[in-house]
Formats: structure tokens, C-alpha cells, sequence
């Protein structure tokens, strides 16, 4: 049991309901698998909220907290990620965010990339992903409105491919990176 029904269920004096009133016998035991399929059906939901759609576009950002990358799906995040390779990738900075980075001098979450999930390696997974050849791409809201190649310095809006690892990202324009 979670920790607030486990507490629950020891406070409580065999025989009786979380409402004080008297249970016996069977119905005693009615009420605690009660508690099991409500947490239960928790634990479900808040696992399917974990899957992660592949037909549906992720956001990912780079969490410098964790020193990875999260993928978002829907709003919420659906995992963290050593490596990541995405599809038909838009690079997106949010002018505002990045106006409140700047007036703040701290840190905030306003630059990811859109596209389709083709693979991600967890943190603690040992396996890698196999490199990607292309170019770089970075961005840092002190010096670029936008996402820009490493070389040149040219914005990068709309790409073929993208890969994150701990390296940085790379792209091709190419569709079979």
C-alpha cells in the first residue's frame, strides 16, 4: 500500500471503517481489497500515462537538472532519456520564455524540438544508439533567438532527422540518416 492507505489501514482498530463506524467478518475484508483496487486502479493510470504514443509528436528539451533529455507528450513527461532520435524535427524557442531567461538570468524551459519518437536510450540503460553523420546544432538564448548550426551559425528551423545525445544534437536533412 502507498503510504497515506497503509497509515490508514494501522490507525485503524480492526472492525472499524475509516469513518469510525462498526465493520465485521466479511464486510471487514470487502473494505481493504476496496483499498487494494483503488490503489491499484492509481497505480494503472498513472502508468498508462507513461506510454508514450508514436503516433503522436514529443517535445524534447534538455533537462540540466538531471543532466538529460525529457520527453513530453500531451504536457506531461512521459521519460528521460541518455540519446533520443526524432523524425521531421522543428527546433522552437519561445520569444517570451527566452525574454524571461534573459531578465531573470536563470534557466527556464523555452527551447525543444517537435517530432516524431523513433528511439531513446533511459539513463540507466547500458545500450547506445547507433551515431548519426550530420551537422550540429545548439542553442543559447545569450547569443540566438533560434536553434543555430554549430559552423555556421545559420538558424535551423525544420529538419529531416535529430539526434540528442551527451555530445549535443545532430541533424540531417536527409531522410535516410
Amino acid at each position: 500500500y502507498p503510504a497515506p492507505i497503509r497509515q490508514d489501514i494501522k490507525a485503524r482498530v480492526p472492525g472499524t471503517s475509516r469513518f469510525g463506524t462498526r465493520v465485521t467478518g466479511l464486510l471487514w475484508i470487502c473494505y481493504c481489497h476496496l483499498c487494494d483496487a483503488q490503489y491499484n486502479a492509481r497505480f494503472a493510470f498513472a502508468e498508462s500515462r507513461k506510454v508514450i504514443d508514436k503516433n503522436l509528436p514529443v517535445r524534447v528539451f534538455k533537462n540540466w537538472k538531471h543532466d538529460c533529455y525529457s520527453i513530453m507528450q500531451r504536457g506531461v513527461i512521459k521519460a528521460s532519456a541518455r540519446q533520443v532520435r526524432l523524425t521531421g524535427v522543428e527546433f522552437r524557442v519561445r520569444e517570451s520564455g527566452r525574454q524571461r531567461a534573459l531578465r531573470e538570468k536563470r534557466k527556464n524551459v523555452h527551447a525543444f524540438a517537435v517530432g516524431r519518437l523513433v528511439d531513446y536510450v533511459h539513463p540507466s540503460d547500458t545500450r547506445d544508439m547507433e551515431p548519426m553523420e550530420g551537422r550540429g546544432v545548439f542553442y543559447d538564448p545569450l547569443r540566438f533567438p533560434s536553434f543555430v548550426d554549430c559552423d555556421t551559425k545559420a538558424p535551423v528551423t525544420m529538419v529531416s532527422v535529430a539526434h540528442f545525445d551527451e555530445d549535443g544534437v545532430t541533424y540531417s536533412l536527409d531522410e535516410a540518416a
